[in-house]
């Protein structure tokens, strides 16, 4: 995972589409991007289980989008600690 400070361009959020004019910073996983406002929003799981997209490890996720994308809990915290450095 990478924290991807600098604005390039086309880089929109997996999770809820926002654009890079809508969102402070922005992980990089393999393939997928989640912005820091839907981390934020991860604090509440969605109580589903799937394979996470940043780290490829099935079982529950804590934010899942409908184009099928998911973030597992752990990945969420390794992320916010990206976005607080």
């Amino acid at each position: 995972m990478t924290a991807v400070h600098g604005y390039t361009s086309a880089i929109g959020c997996g999770f809820c589409g926002r654009t890079k004019t809508e969102y402070m910073q922005i992980i990089a996983g393999p393939g997928v991007y989640i912005c820091d406002r839907c981390l934020l929003s991860a604090d509440n799981p969605c109580r589903r289980v799937g394979t996470c997209a940043f780290c490829a490890e099935a079982g529950d996720v804590a934010l899942s989008a409908a184009g099928g994308e998911a973030i597992c809990p752990a990945c969420v915290a390794i992320s916010r600690g990206l976005l607080a450095t």
